[in-house]
């Protein structure tokens, strides 16, 4: 019996065209839902379907299988939850036993993997049926009528204070959970006892109209990034490097003589530079590759370079004893299974937003850019906002 997730996303939106793929902060709207669901150990599998091939694509990439939704199922009439009863089918079809079904909306950026824990221990611990994700309302509501607006839940003559005031939640429309046979029978997200999680108000936000795209790139500029400053240590002495998919987007261009070549960053190249020049933060890449381009970028950047490596703990455990770092005090982005066994070890271990799904559930710190287009230089501005001098 597994619970998996489905996120339904149709390439039609007529309040802001190709909205599924917007991104905030280099990430699409669909990717923030697919890493906040992979993120989850409660949740063994995520799906995206959808009616659109780049949204297909944008779903494999991100590492959700994926499940393409007949036309009549994608149109503007047609409800979320016959798309989820059509995913339901395909999956159990596919020998798949489902005991809860995660319902999650890419409609809602900021929507955390904590939420959807939450959620779920939520349903378990009251034995409920299905459940949602709110957020506490404390506004008066009113109704239009025949003699003017009347109160919603609330008398004219009586204004109680908020803490005075019975809690009333708002549903937020980012996630919703339910039991497998029991929405089959329903055919509805809401059915027998419903469990309900608070989420704060930035993990509440939908994204319906223009405006709202704006304001939440406000909100991660804010938001994100700061949590990024919170999770670092105290002190960091030095920041290590996997090369594939961290300086490269893990792909390897390959001629008819058996060359390879990379595609890498400038931005991460300039971070690297500026780290260098505002910190006294050690810049080394540590890599199993054995191919010569690893050599080649690391004298470009001019950082030291250790590859071929397949022992990384061995390997950096012995410099940090030689270099007198501590290993508290070094950051390790990585994105691969070979890079694990480094993580609990380090003062904080980071990964790409690509990162290979064991290696985000076990990171300290997920990146919001991907290897190889940015996730370098977003660490190195982290740092350089909490350890740089004020010369630049």
């Amino acid at each position: 019996m597994e619970t998996v997730a489905i996120i339904p996303a149709r390439g039609g939106s007529k309040g802001i065209p190709g909205k599924n793929l917007k991104q905030i902060n280099g990430r699409s709207l669909l990717q923030r839902a697919v890493e906040a669901a992979r993120g989850s150990e409660l949740i063994t599998q995520v799906y995206v379907t959808s009616d659109d091939e780049a949204i297909l694509a944008e779903a494999e990439r991100c590492g959700a299988r994926t499940i393409r939704r007949p036309a009549e199922l994608a149109n503007d009439t047609a409800s979320s939850e016959s798309a989820l009863l059509h995913a339901i089918d395909e999956i159990e079809a596919g020998g798949v036993t489902l005991d809860r079904v995660v319902f999650i909306q890419c409609t809602s950026p900021f929507l955390r993997t904590a939420d959807l824990d939450g959620l779920l221990s939520a349903m378990t611990d009251e034995g409920a049926d299905c459940g949602l994700t709110v957020t506490s309302f404390h506004g008066f509501l009113w109704s239009p009528s025949d003699d003017g607006v009347q109160p919603v839940g609330h008398r004219k003559d009586h204004r109680p204070r908020r803490q005075d005031r019975d809690p009333v939640f708002l549903e937020t429309g980012g996630a919703y959970v339910m039991k497998a046979e029991g929405f089959k029978a329903a055919r509805h997200r809401f059915f027998g006892k419903v469990a309900h999680y608070v989420v704060d108000n930035a993990s509440a936000m939908e994204i319906d109209e223009p405006l709202d795209l704006q304001i939440a790139h406000e909100i991660a500029d804010s938001l994100e990034t700061r949590q990024g400053i919170d999770v670092l240590p105290d002190k960091v002495s030095a920041l290590l490097l996997d090369f594939d998919g961290v300086l490269t987007d893990d792909l390897a261009i390959v001629d008819q003589n058996g060359k390879e070549a990379v595609s890498v960053s400038r931005s991460d190249g300039m971070g690297i530079e500026r780290l260098k020049k505002l910190t006294d933060i050690h810049v080394s890449v540590v890599s199993k590759e054995t191919n010569p381009v690893v050599a080649a970028r690391c004298k470009k950047l001019k950082v030291r370079c250790v590859q071929g490596l397949e022992d990384k703990v061995a390997n950096v455990t012995a410099w940090s004893k030689e270099a007198g770092i501590p290993m508290s005090e070094i950051v390790f982005i990585g994105n691969d299974l070979n890079d694990l066994p480094l993580f609990p070890l380090v003062g904080l271990a980071v990964a790409p937003s690509d990162a290979f799904q064991p290696v985000l559930k076990s990171a300290g710190y997920i990146l919001s850019k991907p290897g190889g287009r940015g996730a370098v230089r977003e660490m190195c501005e982290l740092l350089i906002e909490k350890f740089g001098s004020d010369i630049d």
